[in-house]
């Protein structure tokens, strides 16, 4: 019999009532927390009235989302701020492209066609250097000079220095201690009567004449002070004494070994006053610092010469200045001084310029002479009011961007702190307040250099109508503060490109994963830079001591530094002339850095860029792995202290029993 069918059931399966389980439940929910690595939810009772409402929930995400904007649209500004701040720094601190090419092309002119400096760079002795006082510069100094050219000499003055030596006091030396430190010596009176029957002779006939007389006394007994001095009287009764021209040698040795030599052979030159001063001796113990006499050379630091005057007025009169520059030797026919400094100042009206031209020649230990030119150009033009405006906008503007970053950081004033969370005080709020520091710093000086009375700079005497001493000292002051001027003005500018890069990769919050990335990365690359650090200092020194007396471009540690670089970064210019002087050393110096260097040190960077993009990639993509799912969840350690990049074993002690690894924490 057919059952009646009841419409008012559903039809299809009968299903029981869902019921749940609380205990169960929350068990299958611990365990799926724990095989994903997830950290206790720490379920409890809740309060139904702990629960925002939804209007409420809307009402504080729109107030986020003003914070936020209100935000960026601080930081936005504070960097545009920063941003017009640099680029006015920028046009005003750069120097007028025209009147400095211009400017330029004319100092290397006179330098090059009239005073001929590459001529006088290469005088390696004294008697080339007499040859160019008398010849070269007496026709460029002495009119017409370069009036053909609108260039007027418009004074010179010159300085003799003496390089301060301690003398052996327990050597018998011949005339007695107080002879010697009174300057006098027991010379041989046959080299002073030479010396006087003819003062024009040039150095070194007068030099090979008196090493001849020495060595015929070493052989025939001629009396000279090497000799006669050394065996007067009975040789058993009276002891040898020493001759006076080997007072500047270091030690005894090296005394006896030279006294030997020049008993042998008459063209043994004896030892060089050793001149060792720094620029603070100088700066602390006199003031002559502020002259044209202090001078840093290639080979030492000069000050407190001897100041001469040389006249510009006539042929006759110059000779008769220079002849101390140029026939400056003492009885053994050696220059007396250690270093001659000239200074000469030129007049250029069309360019309204000072340019000031140093020719120095330093005496070395091995007896040869260099050579150098430095110029300085100084501009007497008054400078434009817009120069001015300009300055001032930085410093408001850098200010402003201090005043912006104090406001973060503080919260204050709270009228327009709208954020609702304060950054932290970092090196960079230090940074943001040196920036206008050094801003007023660098004004202050321009604002000085740019107050000097320019007539008082170009000046002229009545007597011999050439520049007056307090003329060259205000032009020695003003570029004193012109190189100040240029390095604090290098300073502000790395300080403002390192708050560009702050701006571009760590400021805003939308680059929080950057910042990260870059504070991740910094400590390995700085690891790279203390590598080639270390290697930059093995190589410079290698270099220095293997050419710095032989090779010019590694005369001192200055110009060792930059020839190294330049040796790193792919280019050096003279490497044949380093390699006829030392070939094995050279070939084994730069076959072990280029391996160290360009095979290895240079490619670290590139290599530790990689490994933290690999180690990147791989902390985004192994959650959708199962093995690192549960390997999150081992140990019962905090999911975010893993890091994907540690996990595995070490075969490093035992091959055959790995240790498996713990996890770090993601640093």
């Amino acid at each position: 019999v057919l059952s009646k069918e009841d419409l008012s059931k559903p039809k299809g399966e009968v299903w029981q009532d869902f019921t749940f389980e609380h205990t169960k439940l929350e068990q299958e929910l611990e365990n799926t927390r724990r095989k994903h690595g997830e950290a206790d939810g720490g379920g409890g009772n809740v309060n139904m009235d702990d629960i925002p409402s939804l209007f409420d929930l809307q009402k504080r995400g729109k107030e986020q989302k003003m914070r936020r904007r209100w935000d960026t649209r601080c930081r936005c500004m504070e960097f545009l701020f920063f941003l017009v701040c640099e680029i006015v720094f920028f046009f005003i601190a750069k120097p007028d492209s025209k009147y400095t090419l211009s400017t330029n092309r004319a100092a290397h002119h006179i330098e090059e066609v009239y005073l001929k400096a590459s001529e006088f760079k290469e005088i390696r002795s004294s008697e080339a250097y007499s040859d160019y006082l008398y010849n070269t510069l007496g026709n460029v100094l002495v009119p017409p000079g370069m009036n053909s050219s609108n260039v007027f000499v418009v004074g010179a003055i010159g300085y003799l220095y003496t390089a301060e030596a301690a003398v052996q006091t327990d050597v018998n030396w011949c005339g007695g201690l107080g002879a010697l430190l009174g300057n006098t010596s027991n010379a041989s009176s046959a080299s002073n009567a030479t010396r006087k029957l003819s003062e024009e002779d040039e150095e070194e006939e007068y030099y090979q004449l008196e090493r001849r007389q020495r060595f015929l006394a070493t052989v025939g007994g001629l009396p000279t002070a090497n000799t006669s001095n050394k065996t007067t009287g009975t040789a058993a009764a009276q002891e040898q004494c020493v001759d006076p021209a080997l007072r500047y040698c270091w030690n005894r040795r090296v005394i006896q070994v030279i006294s030997d030599a020049q008993d042998t052979s008459p063209w043994v030159p004896n030892c060089q006053a050793v001149q060792s001063r720094s620029v603070i001796s100088a700066v602390v113990t006199t003031e002559s610092f502020l002259d044209w006499g202090f001078l840093r050379g290639d080979f030492s630091n000069w000050y407190g010469g001897e100041k001469w005057t040389i006249s510009t007025t006539n042929i006759t009169a110059y000779k008769a200045s220079i002849a101390r520059f140029a026939s400056d030797a003492d009885s053994q026919g050696r220059d007396s001084h250690s270093a001659k400094l000239i200074v000469i100042f030129t007049y250029l009206p069309s360019l309204n310029a000072m340019m000031v031209y140093q020719l120095v020649m330093e005496h070395t230990m091995s007896g040869t002479v260099i050579a150098m030119v430095k110029k300085t150009v100084i501009s007497l033009n008054p400078v434009d009011d817009a120069v001015y405006v300009g300055w001032v906008s930085v410093i408001v503007l850098a200010t402003l961007v201090f005043l912006m970053e104090i406001r973060r950081v503080f919260g204050c004033p709270k009228r327009f702190f709208y954020e609702g969370i304060r950054d932290r005080c970092s090196c960079w709020t230090f940074i943001h307040l040196l920036l206008p520091v050094l801003l007023v710093f660098v004004f202050l000086l321009n604002n000085i250099m740019w107050h000097v009375d320019t007539q008082s700079m170009s000046q002229l005497s009545q007597d011999d109508n050439s520049l007056s001493e307090k003329a060259m000292t205000r032009l020695f002051k003003q570029s004193i503060f012109k190189n100040v001027v240029s390095t604090a003005e290098m300073i502000t500018m790395i300080l403002m490109n390192l708050i560009l890069y702050r701006f571009l990769l760590m400021f805003f919050p939308q680059l929080q994963s950057t910042s990260g990335m870059v504070k991740k990365m910094i400590k390995p690359l700085l690891s790279a830079l203390v590598f080639m650090g270390f290697a930059f200092i093995v190589l410079g020194t290698l270099l220095y001591a293997l050419f710095s007396s032989r090779v010019y471009e590694f005369r001192n540690i200055t110009v060792t530094v930059a020839a190294t670089l330049k040796l790193i970064m792919g280019g050096i210019d003279r490497w044949p002339t380093l390699y006829n002087l030392a070939p094995t050393s050279f070939t084994i110096v730069i076959a072990v850095f280029w391996v160290v260097i360009t095979l290895f040190l240079n490619n670290l960077t590139l290599a530790i860029m990689l490994s933290h993009k690999k180690e990147k990639d791989l902390q985004e993509n192994y959650n959708f792995h199962s093995f690192w799912s549960a390997e999150r969840g081992k140990n019962g350690a905090d999911p975010k202290d893993f890091n994907p990049a540690t996990v595995g074993w070490d075969f490093s002690e035992d091959k055959k029993a790995p240790k498996q690894v713990v996890p770090n924490k993601v640093s």
